[in-house]
């Protein structure tokens, strides 16, 4: 039996064969209409096909209305002009979809722009992530006009305000950085007598209250910023015999413990700062034949450690605080001729590593301290004619990255430390006269920000390291180096610090 065509009884279902010069095809109409045509080559399937089990297809398929499977799926390639469906597994080595994409409310969004779903909805979001920073002046300040910057040393940044030890001016100087481009002096706090703001170094900020470290009145301030138009001094330690505080250099506060260093004595002092007008002295470390602490400049905490840094010693010290009031020195890692601790000025802390910035060698330091007993040196980064290290005076670590300034270069050196064992100098920053980066000092990063005191310019400075927003993201697990909430923060389970 040779037929090119079956038909039903009312003529308006059948099944065809079509011969042509180059190809067969066996076309299939119900109710008058083409639902399917098939050739050597090819699938056209013109209404939606719905399968319960599994869908295999070893060459092309195109569907010109739904496809849905209960089932799996393993086609080649797919065309897909109205809807895709699938309950099941799906395999496809190449997908083409001719419909557009909308969000919830029917919007097509903009080019550039990802679509993201909340399971009950889906929406556009904006994205716009810098691979590696920039570094781009905004914006500065500089000392006069009712502000106390006037030797710039330390700086710390939280939500819209930035705080500057300054030791010349022997003062607290709190600036209004929420238009970056426009820094504004708010509130000042200088040193009369019943402060201990003379030569004041450095600033560390929790909460309501600011910490402040002055090496000329060896001795520690608390500052009550509530009011960052009005900062008032409100407790405050001197050194004495039974403390570490001798030429106070730097502070760092977590939780209800403040934790000095001081460059003259050598030292290491823990601060009960629970109360914090009353601030007290409970515990504290000597240098030793066994430590590295003789010109102890720089501290840094995480957990249960302490990390110093002393440039007499050319060291790096590890010290034990899991009891406050007994400090024990656990591990130490000295110069030598494949480090950069020459002169270790400074210190940032961020997992597994330490990084140290180091001002004779004029160089970057990489440390493991997984083994908080014995800390090693890994990576390190020395100072030539394209990097901004001569003088590497202070360092901060957020993600990927690390930034120093350098008081002999008058710089500022963003580091790609995505390989901790390999630091590479990506950009730079150098003072040029329009600058405020004259014998920069301090930094601090916050978001897409840097924030640099220089003491002979008497400056702050602001740089922009490049947009790395993402709005309206939903993360199952988020891992940060520092994390900034400006409005609400949320936690439906537990925090963990």
């Amino acid at each position: 039996l040779r037929l090119d065509e079956v038909v039903d009884a009312d003529g308006d279902t059948q099944v065809q064969v079509e011969e042509g010069v180059d190809d067969d095809t066996i076309r299939l109409d119900a109710a008058g209409v083409e639902v399917a045509s098939f050739t050597a080559n090819q699938t056209m399937l013109n209404t939606a096909i719905t399968t319960s089990s599994t869908l295999a297809v070893s060459g092309n398929t195109t569907v010109t209305s739904d496809l849905t499977v209960e089932g799996s799926t393993t086609v080649a390639t797919v065309t897909v002009q109205n809807d895709l469906s699938v309950q099941g597994t799906t395999t496809l080595a190449t997908t083409t979809l001719g419909l557009v994409l909308q969000d919830y409310e029917g919007d097509n969004g903009t080019a550039g722009q990802v679509l993201s779903s909340t399971g009950t909805s889906t929406n556009w979001i904006s994205v716009s992530v810098v691979e590696s920073p920039i570094s781009n002046d905004i914006s500065q300040l500089a000392d006069g006009g009712g502000l106390a910057l006037d030797g710039a040393r330390g700086v710390f940044v939280q939500g819209d305000y930035a705080y500057v030890a300054a030791s010349v001016s022997d003062a607290f100087q709190v600036i209004d950085i929420s238009d970056p481009t426009n820094p504004v002096g708010v509130g000042q706090l200088t040193d009369d007598g019943s402060l201990e703001l003379d030569g004041a170094e450095a600033v560390f900020v929790q909460g309501n209250y600011a910490y402040v470290a002055s090496v000329a009145d060896d001795g520690f301030q608390v500052i009550d910023i509530s009011n960052p138009a009005s900062p008032t001094g409100v407790g405050q330690l001197t050194d004495s015999g039974s403390l570490e505080l001798d030429g106070a250099r730097k502070v760092f506060v977590q939780g209800n413990y403040a934790y000095v260093v001081g460059y003259d004595d050598d030292g290491f002092q823990v601060i009960d700062v629970s109360d914090p007008t009353n601030p007290k002295g409970v515990g504290q470390l000597s240098n030793s034949a066994s430590l590295a602490l003789n010109g102890a400049v720089d501290v840094f905490v995480q957990g249960n450690y302490a990390y110093v840094v002393a440039n007499i010693d050319d060291g790096f010290q590890v010290i034990d605080i899991s009891d406050p009031t007994n400090p024990t020195g656990v591990g130490r890692l000295t110069d030598g001729g494949s480090l950069e601790l020459d002169s270790a000025s400074a210190v940032f802390v961020q997992g597994n590593y330490a990084y140290v910035a180091s001002s004779f060698d004029d160089g970057f330091q990489v440390i493991d301290i997984s083994d908080p007993a014995n800390p090693t040196g890994v990576g390190q980064l020395t100072d030539d004619a394209t990097l901004e290290l001569d003088g590497a005076i202070a360092v901060f670590v957020q993600g990927n990255y690390a930034y120093v300034t350098s008081a002999v270069d008058d710089g500022f050196q963003v580091i790609d430390i995505s390989d901790p064992t390999n630091p590479v100098g990506v950009t730079q920053l150098t003072d040029d006269g329009s600058l405020k980066l004259d014998d920069a000092r301090g930094v601090f990063v916050q978001g897409n920000y840097a924030y640099v005191v220089a003491s002979v310019d008497d400056g702050f400075q602001v740089i922009e390291l490049g947009d790395n927003t993402t709005y309206g993201l939903d993360v199952g697990t988020l891992k940060a180096s520092s994390l900034q909430v400006d409005n609400h923060a949320q936690f439906n389970n537990y925090l963990d610090i």
